[in-house]
C-alpha cells in the first residue's frame, strides 16, 4: 500500500480511538456519578494516589493485608509503582474521575501502537486497521474499561509500544515500556519472564531474552521477598491463597469423561465459556500465532486454576495480562498468511483469517457487549434515591474519617480515614473508633461477606449502633449517616425496626 494509504489508514484509526476515548471515558464518568463505581477498587486506588500526591507515599485505610492497624501501606498487597506518575496530575485534579479518564485514554490509545505492529508484520494497512478496531471492540477491553480502575490496565499499551520497539530495534524505547508494564502490578513478572524465555530459546534474541527473563526475576524477587513481606508485617504475600485448593488433594480435579469437572473449583462448563469469550472475538487467529501465544499461557494457566470465580469471566480486570499477548498473536498469525498468499489459494485464506476476526468481533459482540449488558443493568441510571446519597454526602466533612459500603467509598476516598464495612471481616471496632461518620444505604447488602448476605449486613448495622458512639445526622428511610456523638434511642429503635423489616421481608440486596 502507498504512503497514501497508510497516513489515511492512521487517520482513520485515530478517528475510532476518538470515539472509543470519549465514549468509554463518558460513561465511566456516567457510573460513577450515579453511584455504581466502588470502593474495590476506585476507592482504594484514589485514596492511594491521593495520599501519595500529598507526601504519604502508597498510604491506604482500605483493605488492608494483615488489618491490625487501619491505616498502612498499600505494599502490603500489591506493588504498583506506576501511581507515582499519576500522583502529580492527581494533585491538579484530586477527584477519582481522573483516573477513570486516564484509563480509558490509555485502553483506547494501545490501538495505535497495535495498528503499527500488526501492519509491519503482515505489510497491510487495511488489515492493520481492521485488528485496531477488533481490539478496540473486544469485549473482555470494554469490561475492563468499565470495571472501575486497575494501574493493570496501563500494561496493555506499554507491551504493544515494547513490542512495537523491539521491532524497530529501539532498545531504550523498548526497556522504557517494560519498566512501565513491570510497574503496573507484581503479576507482570508472569508474562515478562515468559517473554523473556520465549525470545531466548524460540526467537534466538538471546541478549533481549535474557535480559528480561533477569528483570523479571529480579522483580520478582524485590516484590514477593522483600516489599511485601516489609509492608505486610513480615507475612507473604496474601493472595497465595487463591491457589491453596491446587495443594489439596480433596478438591476438584479435570476428570476425562466425568460429570463433575473443574479445575479450580470452576466447572469444565465455565472454564470453556470463558476461553469461548477470550477467542471467538479475535477468530481464533492467535492459535496460528505461536509465540506470543506461549508467552500469556502462564498468566492464562493460572487464571484457569485460581479459586476466585471473577478469575474465570472476562467481566472483571483479570484478563488485562491475556489481552495484548492475544492480539499480537493475531497480528503473528496475519504475517504467516501472509507468507502463503504466494501458493495456490494463499490470497483466499489470507481473507478468510481477517473475515473470521471480524465476524467474530461482530458476532460476539451481540450477547457480550460490555456497553448494553452494563445498561441493562441499570449501571449508568441514577437510582430513585439519588438525591438522598447527594444530601448525606454533602453532610460529611472533607477531612472527617469515614466507614462506608463498598458502593458508596469512592466519593468519599480523599481523605486518610476511609473504612470499608463489609470487607475484611469480621468487623473491627476498634477501627470504627478512628470513625466521625457512617454511611449506609440500609438495603444494598450485595457485598457483605457471607452466604446470608441480607443477615450478615443486618449484624454489621447492629454492631455499628450499638457501639452508642454515633447518632442519626441523616435518615432517609434507606440512607443513613451516623454522626459521632449522643445517639438518640428512639431514632437509633426506628433504624433497627427497619433492618429487622428487611430481614422478614427477605428483602433482595439490590435495587
Amino acid at each position: 500500500m502507498s504512503r497514501l494509504g497508510h497516513r489515511s489508514a492512521g487517520l482513520v484509526l485515530c478517528g475510532f480511538i476518538i470515539a472509543y476515548i470519549v465514549l468509554f471515558g463518558a460513561l465511566s464518568l456516567v457510573r460513577y456519578n450515579t453511584f455504581h463505581a466502588t470502593t474495590f477498587d476506585v476507592g482504594i486506588m484514589a485514596q492511594v494516589v491521593w495520599n501519595t500526591a500529598h507526601g504519604r507515599w502508597f498510604e491506604v485505610s482500605i483493605d488492608r493485608a494483615t488489618n491490625t492497624e487501619l491505616i498502612g501501606s498499600y505494599l502490603g498487597n500489591h506493588v504498583r509503582p506506576i501511581l507515582l506518575f499519576l500522583a502529580p496530575l492527581y494533585r491538579l485534579w484530586p477527584d477519582p474521575r481522573l483516573l477513570l479518564i486516564l484509563q480509558s485514554v490509555a485502553l483506547g490509545g494501545a490501538a495505535f501502537p497495535l495498528f503499527l505492529v500488526v501492519r509491519r508484520q503482515a505489510g497491510d494497512s487495511r488489515a492493520a486497521l481492521l485488528v485496531a478496531c477488533c481490539y478496540l471492540a473486544y469485549p473482555a477491553l470494554g469490561f475492563l474499561n468499565l470495571a472501575d480502575f486497575h494501574p493493570t490496565a496501563f500494561s496493555i499499551s506499554c507491551i504493544f509500544l515494547a513490542y512495537w520497539a523491539l521491532q524497530e530495534e529501539r532498545m531504550g524505547l523498548f526497556w522504557i515500556a517494560v519498566l512501565l508494564a513491570l510497574s503496573t502490578k507484581e503479576e507482570m513478572v508472569v508474562p515478562i519472564g515468559a517473554w523473556g524465555l520465549v525470545n531466548f530459546l524460540w526467537l534466538k534474541r538471546r541478549r533481549t531474552g535474557l535480559g528480561l527473563v533477569i528483570l523479571a526475576g529480579v522483580w520478582a524477587i524485590v516484590c514477593f521477598g522483600f516489599i511485601i513481606p516489609c509492608f505486610n508485617e513480615g507475612q507473604p504475600y496474601r493472595f497465595w491463597q487463591l491457589w491453596t485448593q491446587l495443594l489439596d488433594s480433596s478438591a476438584p480435579v479435570l476428570e476425562r469423561g466425568g460429570t463433575a469437572q473443574s479445575v479450580g473449583r470452576a466447572s469444565f462448563e465455565t472454564i470453556a465459556l470463558f476461553l469461548l469469550h477470550l477467542f471467538l472475538p479475535l477468530g481464533f487467529l492467535p492459535f496460528f500465532g505461536p509465540a506470543p501465544l506461549v508467552v500469556a499461557l502462564p498468566s492464562l494457566i493460572y487464571l484457569l486454576l485460581g479459586e476466585r470465580p471473577a478469575f474465570h469471566s472476562v467481566g472483571y480486570q483479570y484478563p488485562a495480562v491475556l489481552i495484548p499477548w492475544f492480539f499480537l498473536a493475531v497480528a503473528e498469525g496475519l504475517r504467516r498468511a501472509r507468507r502463503v498468499m504466494r501458493w495456490p489459494g494463499g490470497l483466499r485464506l489470507y481473507r478468510l483469517g481477517i473475515a473470521f476476526l471480524l465476524f467474530g468481533t461482530i458476532g460476539i459482540n451481540v450477547p457480550l457487549n460490555p456497553v448494553l449488558l452494563y445498561a441493562r443493568h441499570g449501571e449508568f441510571r441514577p437510582d430513585l434515591y439519588h438525591e438522598q446519597l447527594e444530601e448525606a454526602l454533602a453532610e460529611i466533612p472533607p477531612d472527617a474519617g469515614v466507614a462506608t459500603i463498598n458502593r458508596l467509598g469512592p466519593p468519599l476516598a480523599n481523605r486518610r480515614v476511609l473504612m470499608a464495612l463489609e470487607y475484611p471481616p469480621p468487623l473491627r471496632l476498634d477501627h470504627l473508633d478512628l470513625v466521625d461518620y457512617v454511611l449506609l444505604d440500609l438495603v444494598d447488602c450485595r457485598f457483605a461477606p457471607a452466604p446470608d448476605a441480607r443477615a450478615s449486613y443486618g449484624d454489621i448495622v447492629r454492631q455499628v449502633l450499638e457501639t452508642s458512639d454515633f447518632g442519626v445526622r441523616y435518615w432517609s428511610g434507606r440512607i443513613l449517616l451516623l454522626e459521632r456523638g449522643e445517639p438518640s434511642a428512639e431514632d437509633i429503635d426506628e433504624v433497627l425496626a427497619y433492618v429487622d423489616g428487611l430481614a422478614e421481608q427477605n428483602r433482595p440486596c439490590w435495587p
